[in-house]
């Protein structure tokens, strides 16, 4: 469970900074697009429930 996050973790921050960056320059179309990246990266919970149920099997197989 704690790789899957930790690489979210990665990609929303290699997104969020450089978005306010930008648009901090007044680049508002790389911002946008930027900001849209960081939406899609933004959600851990697919990864956070996948690495529970994992963790749930690991568990009753042993």
């Amino acid at each position: 469970m704690s790789v899957g996050q930790k690489t979210e973790h990665h990609g929303i921050a290699a997104y969020g900074n450089p978005t306010s960056l930008v648009d901090d320059l007044g680049y508002e179309e790389a911002a946008d697009l930027l900001e849209e990246s960081l939406r899609e990266e933004g959600s851990l919970e697919e990864v956070t429930e996948a690495g529970e149920q994992f963790d749930r099997q690991a568990v009753t197989s042993d």
